[in-house]
């Protein structure tokens, strides 16, 4: 029965990568360089798990069905995460700021002061590397577009799902940030 959960596995895995390779991947995206490092990072960090999860799976003779299924199926979650990694760095273009264009454009920190009289800072950044929590925001939303192109001192509203928000651009810069 272990050998017969192995070989189901297995040909999961085979079709998952035979459906990447069916996924154009001519697709380019630009990325900041810390957004890069991270997914090669996490790339790094899910080739390792790959490895510990099929170990397993080859010295599972002590586990039952239902753990080497549930192994199995961890293994094709890591083996997909892994193959829409690669795909992402291997189509990614590094993009950093110029520091010495006044308008704003992708990979700047842009500080703003919103409606509430409050300062927010943002990022702007690729949609895989957005982290709205962290001030993170793709280049494609509609913060994100609101402010490309714009300078210190412009106010932009913008129609969020949430409403309409008004932010007055304060400052803006290259991405040094530390995370």
């Amino acid at each position: 029965m272990q050998k017969k959960t192995k070989v189901h596995a297995q040909n999961v895995l085979k079709k998952e990568r035979e459906i990447a390779k069916v996924i154009p991947s001519d697709s380019k995206f630009t990325v900041t360089p810390i957004g890069l490092n991270k997914l090669k990072t996490e790339l790094e960090s899910l080739r390792n798990r790959r490895m510990e999860m099929v170990t397993l799976l080859q010295g599972s003779k002590g586990l039952g069905d239902s753990d080497n299924i549930n192994t199995q199926e961890e293994l094709i979650r890591i083996e997909k995460r892994i193959l829409t990694l690669e795909n992402l760095i291997d189509n990614s273009i590094v993009s950093t700021p110029d520091i010495h264009n006044p308008k704003i454009e992708f990979g700047d920190r842009v500080t703003v002061l919103n409606e509430n009289n409050e300062e927010e800072v943002f990022i702007i950044v690729s949609s895989p590397e957005a982290n709205p929590d962290k001030g993170l925001i793709s280049i494609q939303s509609p913060i994100g577009k609101a402010l490309i192109g714009r300078k210190v001192k412009d106010t932009v509203q913008v129609h969020t799902p949430s409403g309409v928000r008004k932010l007055m651009i304060m400052g803006m810069g290259n991405t040094t940030r530390k995370e």
